[in-house]
C-alpha cells in the first residue's frame, strides 16, 4: 500500500493522539494500537478517501509521441521495436484524460494479425516531471470459449480477489517484451476450450480499452469491494473492500500472494 503525504499526515495525528489523550490506556496498550495502525487505521483511510471514476475516459495521441511525455514515449518505441520482429503492429497509444490529476495514464496497443494476441504497455507517470511510477506489459488472447489468457509482468500484488474472467499468470521480473510475448504464446498453444479470436482493438483502440476498464470496474462491484454511487458517477470502497484490501496488502497475506505467483 503506498502511503500518500495525506494519510501520513492522519497517521501522524493519529498517533500523537493516541500518545497524549487521557485515554485510560497503559503505554503498553498505547504503543500496541501505534504498531497495529496500518490495520485498523488502513479501512477507515480506504473507505472515506478512495474513489474511482465510473468509467475511464482515454483519447487517442499521435504515434508518432507528439501526445505524450518524453519517457513515455521512449518505452512505447522501444516495444514497437521490439515486438515488430514478432509480428505484432501497433495500432494506438492512448492517454487517460479524467485520471488523478496528479498523475498521468497512458497505454500502448499492439496485435498480431495471426495469433490475434493482443500487447497492452500501460504507464503511469508522474504530471509534473514525467517520472515513470509504473510500467506493466501485458498479452492478451481471447478465445471463443472460456476465460481470457493473460500473461502479464505486473510486480504489483492486487488488493482484489482473482478474476474468474481471466486466466492470469504474472512473470514480474520478465521485462523483455520478446520474452514475455514468448511465455504467452506458450501457454496460448496448450490444448484448451476454444480457440483464439479477434478482437476489436484494431478497429477501434479506445472502445476496446475502456471495455476493459469497465470489466475491470464491474469485477471490483461483483466481488463486493466496491459500489457506485450513481449521484456522483464515482466508486467508492465498502466496508468489507475497505478491510480485506488493506489485509491483503500488509503481511502475512501479501507475501502468502508473492510467494503464490513465484511458485
Amino acid at each position: 500500500m503506498t502511503l500518500q503525504p495525506g494519510v501520513l499526515i492522519i497517521a501522524g495525528a493519529v498517533a500523537f493522539a493516541l500518545m497524549v489523550l487521557p485515554l485510560g490506556l497503559p503505554l503498553w496498550g498505547r504503543l500496541l494500537l501505534i504498531a497495529t495502525m496500518p490495520a485498523w487505521l488502513g479501512p477507515v483511510v480506504i473507505r472515506f478517501r478512495q474513489r474511482q471514476p465510473r468509467s475511464a475516459e482515454f483519447a487517442l495521441t499521435p504515434l508518432d509521441g507528439s501526445g505524450s511525455p518524453v519517457e513515455v514515449n521512449s518505452s512505447f518505441d522501444g516495444t514497437q521495436k521490439a515486438l515488430t520482429s514478432q509480428g505484432f503492429v501497433e495500432v494506438g497509444r492512448l492517454r487517460q484524460t479524467n485520471g488523478d490529476r496528479a498523475l498521468g495514464g497512458f497505454v500502448q496497443l499492439l496485435e498480431h494479425p495471426e495469433t490475434y494476441a493482443v500487447c497492452s504497455r500501460l504507464i503511469i507517470a508522474d504530471s509534473a516531471s514525467h517520472n515513470i511510477r509504473a510500467d506493466v506489459l501485458v498479452f492478451v488472447t481471447d478465445r471463443t470459449i472460456g476465460p481470457l489468457t493473460v500473461t502479464s509482468n505486473s510486480q504489483t500484488i492486487t488488493p482484489l480477489p482473482r478474476n474468474p474472467r481471466l486466466d492470469t499468470l504474472w512473470y514480474p521480473d520478465v521485462r523483455d517484451p520478446t520474452r514475455l510475448s514468448a511465455l504467452h504464446d506458450a501457454r496460448v498453444s496448450k490444448p484448451a476450450p476454444g480457440t483464439p479470436r479477434r478482437t476489436t482493438v484494431a478497429n477501434d483502440p479506445v472502445d476496446y480499452q475502456r471495455r476493459l476498464e469497465t470489466a475491470a470496474k464491474e469485477h471490483m462491484v461483483k466481488s463486493g469491494y466496491w459500489w457506485l454511487d450513481e449521484s456522483d458517477r464515482v466508486y467508492h470502497p465498502t466496508w468489507k473492500g475497505a478491510i480485506l484490501m488493506t489485509l491483503r496488502s500488509l503481511p502475512p497475506w501479501r507475501q502468502l500472494v508473492r510467494w503464490q505467483r513465484v511458485r
